[in-house]
């Protein structure tokens, strides 16, 4: 029998797992000040027709000078003339897709008398930002110093990524009980009883009701079971419902309806 091992090891969701040094260049298109309200209606019929680019919904579409990291303003990549104020609008763009909003924003600014006098204006540039949204408020504000302002909203984990991660925390807590031995070894038993029986390899699931213990379904792995590999070929996967936490699921659900 293989080593088992002593304490309990919960899988690492997404959010574990996905590493948080990864960026992407993104452009900014400094613009009259007084587009900056409309400045997202402006790209939109331009991004429209262009292939699809990330979504930075953790970054501020729009900001003006004094939002913009220190880093950004010492470099002197940003400059904007006290007489004409300027705002900055962030974008994932491919090269074409920067000229034609470039061209968009041109447009705009030659039918309006008072923005004609912007003569450096738009102009873009990159800047590598984070792909992902922050984990948490300090890993906002970091970014925003050093990289572009960020938000944090905590509504917006996805329930696809992982739960909320003061959920998941308190979860792990709840199953740091001498209960959760007997429970680990119930499902050990079935586990070897699938693989043996030849129904399905060595898994099984265990669901427990958190508050009062209660076992309420345990399902060994059955993928195997005759008449059901045939129809995968050889793959070996049998049919996915017959897995051990997809019986499980099954099972919670019947005894619900």
């Amino acid at each position: 029998m293989d080593e088992r091992p002593e304490h309990l090891e919960a899988l690492k969701t997404l959010h574990e797992t996905r590493a948080n040094d990864q960026y992407v260049e993104a452009l900014i298109f400094e613009i009259p000040q007084k587009l900056a309200s409309k400045a997202t209606a402006i790209i939109k019929p331009v991004l429209q027709e262009a292939p699809k680019q990330p979504q930075l919904h953790h970054l501020r579409r729009v900001v003006h000078l004094p939002q913009l990291p220190a880093d950004l303003i010492q470099r002197r990549v940003v400059i904007s003339r006290p007489n004409q104020p300027c705002s900055f609008i962030i974008q994932v763009a491919t090269q074409d897709l920067a000229e034609a909003i470039m061209q968009a924003f041109k447009s705009v600014m030659a039918a309006d008398s008072y923005l004609r006098d912007y003569d450096h204006v738009p102009r873009c540039f990159p800047i590598p930002v984070p792909l992902h949204a922050p984990l948490n408020e300090a890993q906002a504000k970091d970014w925003s110093e050093k990289y572009w302002p960020c938000i944090f909203n905590p509504a917006a984990q996805l329930l696809q990524d992982a739960p909320p991660l003061h959920l998941l925390r308190k979860t792990r807590l709840e199953m740091e009980t001498y209960e959760t031995d007997d429970f680990v070894k119930l499902a050990e038993m079935v586990a070897d009883d699938a693989k043996i029986s030849g129904r399905g390899l060595g898994l099984a699931a265990v669901v427990v009701e958190p508050i009062s213990k209660q076992v309420i379904a345990v399902a060994g792995d059955a993928r195997f079971y005759p008449g059901l590999r045939t129809n995968f070929g050889n793959d070996q996967g049998g049919r996915p419902e017959y897995h051990a936490l997809m019986r499980a699921i099954s099972m919670v659900a019947n005894k619900e309806l």
